[in-house]
């Protein structure tokens, strides 16, 4: 994926990323010691941003501008990281998965506490459980759901849910328009499974058909400024799924 491309179609929302950055740090340094000495959270260009940035922009879209926007960029990038975590992403110390993503998803409790905004507890928890579900079903299967595409990209979706919420969370904030929710949230199902196929350089003609979906979705969403953001991150993605079918 093209990193150098990405902080520059992001740098519309670069002090609000900042902001969720700088809260993200704090969260760094456990009483036992830092994070880093646990697990190492070498995050690439889409676990550091994409989330938080498809949250704020969605924010934007809908003219929502509250305090709270910071607030669940830095929730959903926690619990990115603490699924990340519990996926096993990441080089970890044995032992100690369970308890590192443990604490992220504390976290973000304490964010949802401290930035007044627990009514979104139910949502995220969905999440949650949502990725957690395919994560045990995508071990459990093994190979059986890796030599059947449809099961396969089923558990890839579901693992993708947090980024649809992130893409639909203006509209669920300003109580806006249902197709414009349903168009926005699978847009972020769409656009997350297909990145993971471009990442595994794999199925790449099913993640053509995602990305395809993922543009025709968002054409059906109202056309603001702040929608040309994620257009260009669709692009980002497209781009790099040429780059995987050339090497392939």
């Amino acid at each position: 994926m093209e990193e150098a491309i990405f902080p520059e179609i992001l740098l519309p929302i670069k002090d609000e990323l900042d902001q969720v950055e700088q809260n993200i740090n704090k969260e760094m340094i456990l009483k036992a010691g830092p994070v880093a000495d646990f697990t190492k959270l070498e995050l690439n260009w889409w676990d550091k941003y994409v989330h938080p940035a498809a949250l704020i922009i969605s924010a934007r879209m809908f003219g929502y501008n509250k305090p709270q926007v910071i607030t669940m960029a830095t929730v959903v990038q926690l619990i990115h990281i603490a699924t990340g975590i519990h996926y096993g992403k990441y080089d970890q110390r044995p032992g100690l998965p369970v308890l590192i993503g443990d604490y992220f998803y504390a976290k973000f409790f304490s964010y949802l506490c401290s930035g007044k905004a627990l009514e979104w507890l139910p949502e995220m928890a969905e999440v949650i459980c949502d990725a957690h579900d395919a994560g045990v079903r995508e071990v459990e299967d093994n190979q059986s759901s890796l030599s059947d595409v449809s099961r396969y990209i089923a558990l890839l979706r579901k693992q993708s849910t947090l980024l649809g919420t992130c893409s639909a969370f203006g509209v669920l904030a300003t109580n806006g328009d249902i197709a414009q929710e349903k168009a926005l949230r699978s847009f972020g199902v769409s656009l997350g499974a297909a990145f993971s196929l471009i990442k595994q350089n794999r199925c790449l003609s099913t993640a053509e058909q995602l990305l395809v979906e993922a543009g025709n979705q968002l054409e059906a969403c109202a056309d603001v400024p702040p929608k040309q953001i994620l257009v260009k991150l669709l692009e980002t993605c497209q781009r790099g799924l040429q780059k995987s079918c050339l090497v392939g």
